[in-house]
């Protein structure tokens, strides 16, 4: 698969109804069937290095030293992490985004200007479903890298 030198966060959703509290939960998808649906597509395995299901589990796609297969042009030098949904991450999935976060900026040093939407490399793509300049800002916040405002 070969080696990634990751300098980016890219951010997908797996494009799955989202929770609803008013309804039933919908089936928690998990990396088994994100890897299940990559292959019917003629991958190897699944495109991202994380899948975060609704719960907030964090299920490892692809090792952080794999190049991904989630973003044409961008796989090299980027991790990719789909939470599943479409527009509403649940509290557990953001909290989970919150944790990768410190994860990777203490591995990678990629701070929150360096968290990325597939929709902002490719005009027809939507996801993660919602603005990533408030997921950076709610990164910002956080105050997690020293130095930097």
């Amino acid at each position: 698969m070969g080696l990634n030198t990751p300098n980016k966060i890219i951010m997908h959703c797996s494009a799955t109804a989202d929770y609803d509290v008013t309804k039933p939960m919908p089936y928690d998808y998990g990396v088994s069937d994100v890897t299940a649906w990559h292959k019917a597509q003629g991958w190897k395995t699944c495109g991202y290095h994380k899948v975060i299901r609704r719960s907030g589990v964090i299920e490892i796609g692809r090792a952080d030293s794999d190049i991904g297969a989630h973003c044409h042009d961008m796989n090299a030098d980027s991790i990719g992490i789909c939470y599943i949904g479409t527009q509403r991450p649940t509290v557990p999935q953001i909290e989970s985004i919150i944790a990768i976060y410190k994860v990777y900026y203490d591995k990678f040093g990629i701070g929150w200007l360096g968290w990325f939407g597939h929709y902002e490399f490719n005009a027809n793509k939507s996801c993660p479903g919602f603005s990533m300049e408030v997921l950076r800002y709610l990164l910002k916040s956080l105050n997690y890298e020293k130095g930097v405002s």
